[in-house]
């Protein structure tokens, strides 16, 4: 009985053994499973590695567009730029400047040697993620998992290898070089350090260029883009690389030029329902209810101010009411301007040519019309950074089509030295305009307060479907924070003419008057040069009654 009893128990011990081994087995089994799901898999990277809490829903859209972005990689004509604007704190960085890098440095979806270019700023802050990244790499746990690890002799702050003896990851802020590296995928993280960087044209053009001239060369066929931010600016560089009058909404964009690109824009608080990558139902939803309620969005609002609280918040420079001019006050027309207006013109013409052409003025004629009610029409707009050769012409082309009854500019160097080519070349093409002077005004505000006052009373109609209109709203918007204001500048001598604009239909003159029994005629052309040689502007409409 008892060498029964031990057999039995051996049977059992075993049987247990058995159990364990296999189970160890189906374990192991499940492991290198899941290790070549991390290899392929961003999300499950995240999962295993991520010291972050569950992944909120934006962030999860994140890892999916990221994704997405990397199997793209070998279609035709796929879409291999992204670009990410989210308020500051919430964790965009996180998902993709440490574990997007780390994973696309391991993973076997690119081929064997995979290369980073990260930028941000400054050197310190592409330093601080390239090492959060680096820390990854180096667990031991990573080179189990990827099959590569660290490298052994390159690993420093801004730039490591891996141990396959081919990948690299190149750290670099603003104004740095990283010449001699190529990329398989470029990252910019943050470019614009804060609100005085972003209110310089200086560094502003700076960021431009060290994208345009010192990272985009570096990229190899097929490399990917992606530009992570916090909006500071609408000539920031995501500003810069969206099309003119893109407004910050979601989606898929051509650049400027000639890109498609995919644009998440995570509002803090929902806004533009139509375009929410997380598909918010109700204006004011939160974009991460978990970290950040409603109530204290509403007060960080009121905090930040309009301006700023458009701009990093809700990813949009251009605020959604405006600042100096407010959305509201914009009504349309739609079709043809009523007949029977009396048409007048303006000119904001450019002071600064620059070696970059996207840095230059703007020259600008726009064109408005006034009814019998005294409501004002913009019928045209035209707009082009140009040499004066080339604007001058569109001038004498735009007073040609329209015929206005007069034109207002703003008397100062630029017309003292172009002046009297436009006259010349107006007497050679035989086409005549009234222009009038204004005195130069320093203060943009002063300038554009008439037209303001206009807009705010109604009294001003845009062309809904124009193809100019886009933009000019865009610069309305954000004036007088935006990067270029000639359209308003434009508008604001329109509205320094209103006191002397006469409306589409012309009142009778009065029997008392002592010009009652002088015909009404236009002026000679003569006698409109004659007139135009002074520049008392604000007299101008007494000369020609």
């Amino acid at each position: 009985m008892r060498t029964s009893s031990r057999r039995s128990g051996s049977f059992k011990l075993r049987r247990q053994a058995s159990a364990a081994q296999l189970e160890l087995a189906a374990a192991a089994l499940r492991e290198i499973g899941a290790r070549k799901k991390i290899r392929k898999s961003l999300r499950s990277f995240t999962d295993r590695f991520s010291t972050e809490p569950k992944p909120a829903r934006h962030h999860e859209i994140i890892i999916e567009k990221l994704q997405s972005l990397v199997e793209r990689r070998h279609e035709p004509n796929a879409c291999l730029r992204l670009l990410i604007s989210a308020p500051p704190g919430s964790a965009k960085s996180t998902y993709v400047s440490q574990l997007f890098s780390a994973w696309f440095m391991g993973t076997n979806l690119i081929g064997h040697r995979r290369h980073v270019i990260f930028g941000s700023h400054t050197d310190d802050l592409a330093k601080h993620w390239s090492a959060r990244s680096r820390r990854l790499v180096e667990d031991q746990n990573y080179a189990a998992v990827m099959g590569v690890g660290i490298s052994a002799d390159v690993r420093g702050e801004s730039r490591w290898e891996m141990s396959d003896g081919g990948s690299g990851f190149f750290a670099v802020g603003v104004q740095g070089a990283p010449a001699g590296r190529r990329a398989d995928a470029l990252i910019v993280d943050d470019p614009i350090k804060g609100a005085a960087d972003a209110a310089s044209d200086t560094v502003r053009q700076k960021v431009w260029e060290w994208y345009l001239h010192d990272l985009r060369p570096r990229l190899k066929p097929k490399a990917i883009i992606v530009v992570i931010s916090t909006r500071w600016h609408h000539d920031d560089l995501a500003g810069r690389i969206m099309p003119e009058g893109w407004d910050g909404g979601s989606g898929t964009f051509m650049s400027r030029n000639g890109e498609t690109w995919e644009v998440l824009n995570f509002e803090a608080l929902s806004e533009n329902l139509a375009q929410d990558p997380l598909g918010r139902t109700r204006v004011g939803e939160s974009c991460w209810p978990e970290w950040w309620n409603e109530a204290y969005l509403e007060l960080e609002r009121q905090s930040q101010g309009p301006f700023m609280w458009s701009a990093l918040y809700q990813g949009r420079p251009t605020p959604t009411s405006g600042l100096y001019f407010q959305r509201e006050w914009l009504r349309y027309y739609e079709g043809s301007a009523p007949p029977d207006l009396a048409i007048y013109g303006a000119s904001d013409y450019a002071t600064r040519e620059a070696a970059d052409a996207g840095d230059a003025d703007y020259t600008v004629h726009g064109v408005i019309g006034m009814d019998a009610k005294g409501d004002i029409y913009v019928l045209d707009i035209w707009r082009e950074q140009a040499s004066p050769d080339r604007w001058v012409e569109a001038f004498i082309d735009t007073v040609d089509k329209w015929r206005p009854l007069a034109w207002g500019e703003e008397a100062g160097q630029i017309i003292r030295s172009v002046g009297p080519f436009i006259s010349r070349r107006m007497r050679e093409r035989r086409v005549d305009c009234y222009r009038v002077r204004y005195a130069a005004v320093a203060d943009k505000s002063v300038r554009a307060r008439s037209f303001q006052a206009a807009m705010a009373s109604g009294r001003v109609l845009f062309p809904k479907n124009a193809p100019w209109l886009a933009a000019l709203v865009d610069e309305l918007m954000v004036f007088p924070k935006g990067k270029h204001d000639d359209q308003v500048d434009t508008l604001g001598l329109v509205g320094r003419m209103l006191a002397g604009l006469r409306p589409g239909e012309t009142p009778a003159v009065k029997p008392t008057d002592p010009r009652a029994n002088i015909e009404t005629r236009a002026p000679t052309l003569d006698e409109l040069f004659k007139a135009n040689e002074t520049d008392d502007g604000e007299q101008w409409h007494r000369r020609i009654a």
